[in-house]
C-alpha cells in the first residue's frame, strides 16, 4: 500500500489526504522507534521508580521523568496519548501491539502503563496480568468505555493488584492529574530532565 501511494504522489506531485496521514505515521513510528531504542540502551532492567527523587544542587527534590508506556489497537489514539503526556513533562513510549509492549516490558520496566482494555488480540487486562508476573512495581492505569460493566470490574479485581480504572473518554487535565496522583507525584514538582545528574532543571523540561 505504501509503495503504491509514494507512486502515486509521484506522478501528479500532490500529497493525498491518505498519503498525508500515511507520511505522519510513518513520522510518528519513526520517533517512537529512536525513544524505544534510546530507553532499552541506556536503561536496560531499569526498576520503576514513581518514589525515586534525586536532591538538586539548590534544595528542591525533582523526580526523575516518569517512563509511561501507552498501549492502543488503535494507532491514533495510542499517538495521540503518548504525545500528550510528553508535552505534560513525563517519557512515554507507544505500542499498538500488545505483544510488542510486553516485549518493551522485558527490557525496560516503565513505571505505569496506561493501556485500552478493549483490544481484538489481547486486551488490556491480560496485558496487565502478564505485566504484573514480570514486576508488582509497574502501576496499572486502564481506560474502557465499558469500564461501568460488572465483568470488566470483576476481570479488574482479579489482577488483585492496585489498578486504576477510568471510562473513555478522558480529558486531558483528567488524565495528567490521575497519573501524577497514581505516581504519588505532586503536580507543582518538578521532573528531572537529566535523571539523576543534579542538574538545574524546569518544571516542564523543552522537547
Amino acid at each position: 500500500m505504501a509503495v503504491v501511494l509514494a507512486q502515486h504522489s509521484q506522478r501528479s506531485g500532490v500529497l493525498t489526504a491518505s498519503e498525508a496521514h500515511l507520511s505522519w505515521f510513518e513520522a510518528k513510528s519513526s520517533e517512537n522507534n529512536t525513544r524505544l531504542e534510546l530507553f532499552i540502551t541506556t536503561h536496560p532492567n531499569r526498576s520503576p521508580q514513581a518514589d525515586c527523587h534525586v536532591l538538586r544542587r539548590d534544595g528542591a527534590i525533582p523526580f526523575e521523568r516518569p517512563l509511561i508506556a501507552v498501549v492502543d489497537d488503535e494507532p491514533v489514539i495510542a499517538i495521540t496519548l503518548a504525545e500528550i503526556l510528553m508535552k505534560h513533562g513525563f517519557d512515554a513510549v507507544w505500542f499498538s501491539c500488545p505483544n510488542e509492549a510486553l516485549d518493551f516490558f522485558m527490557a525496560c520496566r516503565p513505571d505505569l502503563l496506561l493501556s485500552d482494555i478493549s483490544m481484538p488480540k489481547m486486551d488490556g487486562i491480560a496485558v496487565a496480568a502478564k505485566i504484573l508476573d514480570l514486576t508488582s512495581e509497574c502501576a496499572i492505569f486502564l481506560l474502557s468505555a465499558r469500564s461501568h460493566e460488572t465483568e470488566v470490574r470483576r476481570q479488574v479485581r482479579s489482577l488483585k493488584a492496585a489498578v486504576h480504572v477510568e471510562a473513555k473518554p478522558l480529558n486531558v487535565v483528567s488524565l495528567v492529574t490521575t497519573i501524577h496522583r497514581i505516581l504519588g507525584i505532586p503536580q507543582n514538582r518538578p521532573f528531572s530532565h537529566e535523571g539523576q545528574s543534579g542538574a538545574i532543571l524546569t518544571k516542564y523540561p523543552a522537547r
